[in-house]
């Protein structure tokens, strides 16, 4: 175990004066507005050559979608991540995500296309999974018009979006579709039982509370949701053995830690080409940190990197 870094420390004594009001006596608006403290700490927007706003129609409502085009020398079609924002299934939206997916589009030189699925507890299971299969099946069918190459279409999120991007993943594969080319997990949600060492360490102080999390999950299933289900548990999952090349990010003193580690352990030992990096001293969120925290840049550049590794 390493020391908590001190970025880290830093920002978690400010986060934690920033106004928040208990979950006991919150809502989901309000817990929503709240959210917006999140611009402090994200840092300059970083360059990319244009931003398209654009619809998908899901089977219940058309919902936004962003599409950063980064500035590229490159005169192929480009690779493209459909990338699912992190909110607990709850809160955040893709005007709070911008300069995150601005930041992923111009490090990693990749086309992302932020999807504003809808959230729960208004839009439960399975809404957003349908929102994000509803995103890449658009996405595939208009990538000549927005210079993508179709063969190169990854999925990925953070946190609850990383737990819709392996279930949007399953989903393909349970369905005889065709799966993403690749797969992007940070800090993700994989098994909501989380019954993981480090949820038990680290389930106070360190942003993501274990409370907090009880309370995203029954926003997203309701109290008697099927927490075993299998596009809600990724890692419950038979068909994990069939999923696309998986890179999956960890923050060690994240209480989601293990279950990142668990899923990248038992994927390898099915046979999937998967990559798995723990980040010392670090905790969840941090690619919301760019302005406070260096992990951040280290974190995208890693992603870059694997993409380019493997030819997508």
């Amino acid at each position: 175990m390493t020391e908590l870094d001190p970025a880290v420390a830093a920002f978690l004594a400010d986060f934690a004066l920033a106004p928040s009001t208990p979950l006991a006596q919150t809502t989901p608006p309000l817990f929503r507005s709240e959210a917006y403290q999140w611009k402090k700490y994200q840092g300059e927007p970083a360059p990319v050559e244009k931003v398209l706003h654009e619809f998908v129609t899901t089977p219940t409502a058309d919902i936004p979608v962003r599409i950063y085009i980064p500035k590229t020398t490159s005169a192929r079609p480009l690779r493209a991540l459909i990338f699912l924002h992190g909110s607990g299934w709850t809160s955040n939206n893709i005007e709070l995500a911008d300069t995150p997916h601005r930041l992923l589009a111009h490090l990693t030189e990749t086309i992302v296309i932020a999807p504003n699925y809808q959230k729960s507890p208004e839009h439960r299971f399975p809404i957003p999974l349908q929102d994000s299969l509803a995103t890449l099946a658009w996405v595939r069918e208009n990538a000549e018009r927005f210079g993508i190459d179709p063969t190169r279409i990854g999925i990925g999120g953070d946190s609850a979006g990383g737990n819709l991007a392996a279930a949007v993943s399953l989903f393909t594969i349970d369905n005889g579709l065709a799966a993403p080319a690749f797969q992007i997990l940070l800090y993700p949600v994989l098994d909501v039982f989380n019954e993981y060492q480090s949820a038990t360490t680290y389930a106070s102080g360190y942003l993501l509370e274990w409370e907090a999390m009880d309370w995203f999950i029954n926003n997203y299933l309701g109290e008697n949701g099927d927490r075993s289900h299998p596009y809600v548990s990724p890692y419950l999952s038979g068909s994990i053995k069939n999923l696309p090349p998986t890179l999956i990010q960890t923050a060690e003193y994240d209480p989601l830690r293990d279950q990142g580690s668990a899923f990248a352990e038992k994927a390898a030992d099915l046979g999937v080409n998967v990559k798995y990096t723990c980040f010392p001293g670090q905790v969840h969120a941090y690619l919301w940190m760019a302005g406070w925290v260096s992990q951040t840049h280290k974190s995208v550049l890693e992603i870059k990197e694997w993409l380019d590794l493997n030819h997508f």
